[in-house]
C-alpha cells in the first residue's frame, strides 16, 4: 500500500512553522485518550500547550498540532487539535500559551488517525 504523506489532507502551507506535538502518558498521571473518550478536551489543550520548566515548547504565532497515542503498545496515533498560537504567556512548567483552533481543520479532529514513521 502506498503511503500518505500528511500534508497531503492536511494542506498546509508553510510547513516551516508548524510543530507537531505527540502526547503520551506521563508519569501516570496524565492519559491523554482516555481524556479524549471523556471529552476531557481542556485537559488535553493544557497538556498540548504546557511548557517544561526550563524550556518554551512554541513560539507566538507557530500552528501546533496535536496527536494523542490510541494505545501504549500501537503506534497510531489520533489528531485532535491543530491551532495557533496567539501569545506567549512566558510561563514554565505550565500552561505557556494562548492559543485559538484553526477552524478549517475541525473536521479531523478526533476522525484522522496516523502511523508515525520517521521519513528516510
Amino acid at each position: 500500500m502506498d503511503k500518505i504523506n500528511l500534508n497531503e489532507i492536511l494542506q498546509i502551507k508553510d510547513l516551516s512553522n508548524v510543530k507537531i506535538r505527540f502526547n503520551l502518558m506521563f508519569r501516570d498521571n496524565w492519559n491523554p485518550i482516555e481524556d479524549f473518550k471523556n471529552g476531557n478536551l481542556e485537559v488535553m489543550f493544557e497538556g498540548h500547550y504546557h511548557n517544561y520548566p526550563n524550556k518554551r515548547s512554541y513560539r507566538e504565532g507557530q500552528t501546533t498540532i496535536a496527536f494523542v497515542k490510541i494505545h501504549p503498545k500501537e503506534n497510531y496515533w489520533l489528531l485532535f487539535h491543530i491551532g495557533k498560537v496567539t501569545k506567549d504567556l512566558n510561563i514554565f512548567n505550565g500552561i505557556g500559551y494562548e492559543y485559538e483552533p484553526l477552524k478549517e481543520y475541525e473536521k479531523y479532529f478526533g476522525r484522522l488517525i496516523i502511523r508515525f514513521a520517521l521519513s528516510a
